[in-house]
């Protein structure tokens, strides 16, 4: 990407972008399109099945992110008021309506400053950063998929965003030069996190398991829940993760992931 600031450097601009598409993608196509200053990332989890039903699961924000590569995400969203979620959960639910959407999916947003937001893509598919939207709804999307593939209706109902909170990517990285980088080896003392009831941890790694440069430098996610940001860790009852009844009646639930 590269953000053009005056017409004078737009030739340039695009000529560099289409130089580093081509040496990435092998394809120089490039478009144009609007820049967001200092904007908040908003995403939309949603399904739909092949019987026209369609329900947003509420939104997480990612805006903290590492190279446009998301580090932390949250459910709900600081940022948006009742109001402004409905709205952006209906736009969601009319838009993958008008396209016969059916899967799990994610429908993210930019938001600048002022309140106005602009749809950026859709994922047509399951992210990684799912299980924070299962953390805050107590919903097996992964299940949700299958019933769906199987022919089957939706039985979850819309339900509100602001239950659970967070899910947070983080590369494995350590600072040098003032900088932090992702490393690649091998790293002996990985240990694993975890609670039941009240965190998750997803990894494919074990210790001495070597990390490559080549790939996605994430090595794991840790997700956890409670009232607030600052009670993502605090005690719930042990089957509290599958008792969604107790998370809906409950309007202050929190869900935090690390990675």
């Amino acid at each position: 990407m590269r953000v053009v600031r005056a017409p004078a450097s737009c030739r340039t601009r695009v000529k560099t972008a289409q130089r580093e598409a081509e040496a990435a993608f092998g394809v120089g196509d490039v478009y144009i399109e609007k820049y967001v200053e200092s904007p908040r990332h908003i995403e939309f989890q949603m399904l739909g099945d092949h019987h026209g039903n369609v329900v947003h699961l509420g939104e997480r924000e990612c805006s903290i992110q590492r190279r446009h590569q998301k580090l932390i995400e949250e459910s709900p969203s600081p940022a948006l008021s009742e109001k402004m979620r409905r709205r952006m959960g209906s736009i969601v639910i009319d838009a993958a309506k008008a396209v016969q959407y059916t899967n799990a999916g994610t429908f993210e947003f930019l938001m600048d400053p002022d309140g106005r937001f602009y749809f950026m893509e859709a994922n047509t598919r399951l992210q990684v950063e799912h299980p924070v939207t299962e953390m805050v709804t107590g919903i097996d999307i992964v299940k949700e998929q299958i019933r769906i593939a199987a022919g089957e209706r939706l039985v979850v109902q819309a339900e509100r965003g602001d239950v659970h909170r967070a899910l947070d990517r983080v590369p494995h990285q350590r600072r040098g030069s003032g900088h932090v980088r992702a490393v690649a080896g091998r790293h002996p003392r990985l240990q694993r996190a975890g609670r039941p009831g009240r965190s998750r941890r997803d990894a494919s790694r074990t210790p001495s398991a070597p990390i490559s440069p080549y790939y996605d430098s994430m090595i794991a996610k840790i997700i956890v829940h409670g009232r607030d940001r600052r009670g993502g860790d605090r005690p719930h009852a042990p089957n509290a993760r599958n008792d969604r009844r107790r998370r809906h009646q409950d309007e202050h639930s929190h869900a935090i992931c690390v990675s």
